[in-house]
């Protein structure tokens, strides 16, 4: 059986970790077609928020995230995900009906968090400045549990 060296095994760990950060970064797309990245939103905190036409308390809490992101848009950006999966026309469309003042993704990105996609709804995941998954919200949130959750 062939075995690495120490020396070797740790020259083949450095060299995958920089093969990873030198790699571009996943991309997604938001219902207007553009494309963004985690990495866009570094310096900020971002919430990730997933939400359903059919969900009761995801329609109760649109007002307070979008006045979240108006309040604190130099600190945290939140993006939305339809859970149902719904893209294009459709898509945008129940956005604007719901008034939904933020962008929305077309895809689930929670495998980019090492995250499965969540099973209650609402949910939503709260990423540091640093892009790091720091909190689970799970259940409506009003303005001051948003807040709270990250520290305003």
């Amino acid at each position: 059986m062939h075995r690495l060296t120490l020396a070797k095994r740790a020259a083949l760990t450095f060299i995958c970790t920089l093969l990873l950060a030198c790699s571009p970064a996943p991309e997604f797309h938001f219902a207007d077609g553009s494309g963004g990245r985690l990495e866009d939103y570094r310096g900020k905190y971002l919430l990730i928020n997933y939400w359903a036409e059919w969900c009761k308390p995801c329609l109760k809490e649109i007002p307070e995230l979008n006045e979240f992101a108006h309040t604190y848009a130099d600190k945290a950006a939140i993006v939305a995900i339809n859970w149902d999966g719904i893209r294009g026309d459709k898509l945008v469309e129940q956005a604007e009906q719901l008034n939904i003042e933020f962008d929305v993704v077309v895809e689930d990105i929670s495998g980019l968090l090492g995250q499965k996609k969540p099973e209650v709804l609402p949910t939503t995941f709260i990423l540091d400045s640093e892009g790091k998954l720091v909190k689970t919200l799970v259940g409506p949130q009003d303005l001051d549990s948003l807040k709270k959750a990250v520290g305003f």
